[in-house]
């Protein structure tokens, strides 16, 4: 398996279904354990469905909402043009295994 690391960023395991999203999080000066609860809030949703729909062990199975999509994009500042790589391309690469 192989992992990515930036100097701050601990080491994030690439067979996560949203590993460039879950990057994006740590990259922003997020971290998951610390601000789950927060983006989870602000999403609408509890702490433990935001990691149910990142984590290696669902796979990706609960995809997230468009709603929750547009406030990700806002919080972590990604560009929409660039959501396609985010959600839907982990979504494809699960239904492809």
């Amino acid at each position: 398996m192989q992992n990515v690391k930036d100097e701050n960023i601990q080491y994030i395991r690439k067979d996560t279904p949203y590993t460039k999203l879950v990057t994006r999080i740590y990259e922003k000066g997020y971290t998951l354990k610390g601000t789950r609860k927060n983006i989870a809030k602000s999403l609408g949703i509890t702490s433990a469905c935001f990691y149910e729909r990142i984590g290696k062990k669902h796979r990706g199975t609960r995809s997230f909402r468009d709603t929750e999509i547009l406030k990700l994009c806002e919080i972590l500042r990604i560009p929409k043009r660039e959501i396609y790589d985010y959600f839907m391309k982990p979504l494809l690469q699960n239904c492809n295994e």
